[in-house]
């Protein structure tokens, strides 16, 4: 891990001062959100007794509120600006963190209450960052730069997320060897951690420089084309939409498989999650390596196609290894896919545009999501976990077309 983290290092020294702080508030982000609070929502929530069901249900609130938020997060940079607009999301993030420690003191229908309001609170803050880190990266650095800059992002997430992930699998037994205490209270602890982790990206992100409100002000100014770009935004919408479910049902269910379904320790989960991070890391710093020799649509079209076959061994085979093997793979996959097909849609649209294009994508993907944690749970009660995972695998190769028939269309019109 020594060697990963100078490698990401060695990268950050050519790039600019807000790439740097970006990557900075990036690992902060991936410790906290993609590590710690990733292992221990879902396995906090079982401790209070919900199942699955409702575990789906916390899930899909907190992820259509990220949804429907989305496009408001993307409109409001367009006026405020990147930074001002980062800062305020992340603002959401740490006191949602906090307040859901919280909820294990309360009881019955108010401690439902609780938990999805904070699940909102959470989500809009992480749609506020998520809408606009990529029109702030895309604004921060040069267009030779842009894949590197994009597979970096996408290997600190994972980088810190395993660290992440490997102390939030341990921090309910630290806390309750601490405290002398089992049950709600180590978790309450564990999730207060989180909150307190993100917390430095408030002044990191408060540290950048410019004014890109002014920036997009300028580009209209100059005679850009003010006209909306509906056939790739409605096209890339859809292309999320569907590619969301197979990515869904491994990240929302696979620790609440692994705990109720084949009674793995908690820390135990924690690793395999925190391997599925790291290993991501090499395959999103090779991303633009594999771009020199095919192109963005080649990427996103292969690395769909392994997130479905990765899915099968969980779908197949009631084995915690069967189960983790398809995990990581489907982490890792997205790891090369998502700073590949971040470039291709950025890059579908001009600067005015590429808050709306960033909106539209993650509110889609999320609305994915959400369906998916909503209904996923309830399907994983009726028929079990094998029919979960399958309709992930079908809805994830329907993801193929809208993307090939949109890329068939860029090419006749650059052609044109």
């Amino acid at each position: 891990m020594y060697r990963t983290t100078a490698y990401v290092g060695h990268f950050l020294a050519r790039f600019e001062r807000n790439v740097k702080l970006y990557m900075a508030c990036a690992a902060l982000i991936g410790f906290s959100a993609f590590g710690i609070y990733s292992v221990l929502f879902n396995l906090y929530l079982l401790r209070m007794d919900y199942d699955v069901g409702l575990i789906g249900h916390f899930n899909a609130a907190g992820l259509l509120s990220f949804a429907l938020f989305s496009p408001i997060a993307g409109n409001w940079a367009r006026r405020a600006g990147y930074r001002r607009t980062l800062v305020e999301g992340m603002s959401l993030m740490v006191m949602g963190y906090l307040l859901m420690s919280l909820a294990g003191f309360f009881f019955g229908p108010l401690r439902t209450g609780w938990i999805t309001a904070v699940q909102v609170v959470i989500n809009c803050g992480f749609a506020t960052y998520m809408v606009n880190s990529s029109p702030f990266l895309m604004s921060a650095t040069a267009a030779e730069n842009r894949s590197l800059v994009f597979s970096l992002r996408g290997a600190v997430w994972p980088l810190f997320g395993f660290a992440g992930s490997a102390l939030g699998g341990t921090l309910p037994q630290t806390f309750a060897w601490l405290i002398d205490r089992d049950g709600l209270v180590p978790y309450q602890c564990s999730l207060l951690v989180a909150s307190l982790v993100l917390a430095p990206s408030l002044f990191l992100f408060g540290s950048t420089t410019g004014d890109d409100s002014q920036e997009q002000s300028d580009a209209t100014a100059e005679g850009e084309d003010e006209t909306r770009p509906d056939t790739p935004l409605l096209m890339i919408g859809l292309i999320s939409l569907l590619a969301a479910p197979g990515v869904a049902v491994a990240r929302t269910f696979f620790n609440v498989y692994l705990d109720a379904e084949l009674g793995i320790s908690p820390s135990s989960i924690g690793w395999m999650i925190g391997l599925a991070q790291l290993l991501s890391v090499p395959a999103a710093l090779v991303m633009p390596y594999v771009l020199a020799k095919t192109d963005h649509v080649q990427v996103f079209t292969y690395t769909t196609l392994g997130i479905a076959l990765a899915l099968l061994p969980m779908a197949f085979i009631p084995r915690w290894e069967a189960a983790g093997l398809g995990y990581v793979s489907v982490i890792v996959l997205v790891a090369v896919r998502m700073p590949a097909f971040a470039v291709f849609h950025q890059e579908l649209v001009a600067p005015r545009w590429r808050s709306t294009m960033s909106a539209v994508t993650t509110s889609t993907a999320l609305i994915g999501f959400a369906i998916t944690s909503f209904g996923g749970g309830r399907l994983a009660l009726s028929m079990g976990y094998t029919q979960l995972f399958l309709l992930g695998v079908i809805i994830t190769c329907i993801s193929i077309v809208p993307f090939r028939v949109l890329a068939a269309q860029r090419v006749r019109g650059a052609s044109a």
